[in-house]
């Protein structure tokens, strides 16, 4: 839980002190748009740069749910004891390659016979 308290306090707060002010700033000029921008400036990449500014935040948002989907999905196991695979590497790299999906498309979606320790997707 130490890594996360630090992430939580070098990342997440400060990007959501940005959002907050980002927001604040554009509000106060009713405006809602994301990258919210002063329209007249006229570089030619300010286009490029709302464009960011919009896929950022739904980067963030697949990282997130992705994240949201294997930290319980490992939790659980843990404490159901199904992660001692031994000494073998091999075997935690089988375990970790078939519960996020790596070996097929769509293989994360349909773990068979393992319920709640199914696959990552079976937390989200």
């Amino acid at each position: 839980m130490i890594p996360y308290a630090f992430a939580l306090l070098l990342l997440g707060l400060p990007i959501a002190w940005a959002e907050w002010a980002m927001g604040r700033y554009g509000g106060a000029r009713d405006s809602l748009r994301v990258g919210d921008l002063p329209d007249n400036l006229e570089e030619p990449g300010i286009g490029v740069l709302r464009v960011l500014a919009t896929l950022i935040p739904v980067g963030n948002l697949h990282v997130l749910r992705l994240h949201r989907g294997l930290v319980p999905g490992l939790f659980h196991r843990y404490l159901a004891g199904a992660m001692d695979f031994g000494p073998d590497p091999a075997r935690y790299q089988s375990f970790f390659d078939n519960f996020v999906g790596k070996m097929a498309d769509g293989s994360a979606l349909s773990t068979p016979g393992e319920g709640i320790l199914g696959s990552a997707s079976s937390s989200l």
